[in-house]
């Protein structure tokens, strides 16, 4: 699993490169008013001035540091004394969870300058696949460290 880690922090990064670059490369072509608000089908519901697209990639980034930061001190987080001991799966767990909140804020950064651009009206497929992808994803990760705190006793 460490080398998938890796592998997500290395996309996480990526994505985080990407929620910055994507807008700067048109923002000079944005209107003056572009949508800031997706509701649950994905479809436009409010707008506002274009430098709030920053205030997006500052939240990306904001949440990439805090994974950043419980990656390097996975004991700051509130864990049951029997998983705090197996910092290689909590590793392992925060390095995907960021990775799909990057990717989350990828998909929406996408599909807002797609959008501003007047190329669409709105997501593709409904944010909910997400929402539920995340869910899945926080589950499996859950069951993971789960199972390699039980992998761990039965070492120990």
């Amino acid at each position: 699993m460490m080398m998938f880690a890796k592998i997500f922090q290395i996309l996480s990064i990526l994505l985080l490169l990407f929620v910055w670059i994507y807008p700067a490369i048109y923002f000079s072509e944005f209107p003056s008013i572009i949508p800031v608000h997706f509701d649950g089908q994905g479809v436009v519901d409010g707008f506002g001035s274009k430098y709030l697209i920053w205030v997006e990639a500052a939240v990306a980034t904001i949440l990439f540091s805090m994974c950043l930061f419980i990656y390097l001190k996975p004991q700051i987080i509130n864990l049951p004394d029997v998983m705090k001991n197996n910092t290689q799966a909590i590793r392992n767990f925060i390095q995907v969870l960021c990775f799909v909140i990057m990717l989350v804020f990828g998909l929406m950064m996408y599909y807002g300058v797609k959008i501003s651009l007047g190329n669409g009206e709105g997501f593709s497929f409904p944010p909910g696949l997400i929402i539920g992808f995340m869910y899945l994803t926080v589950i499996g990760l859950l069951i993971y460290v789960g199972k390699a705190n039980q992998k761990r006793k039965t070492e120990v």
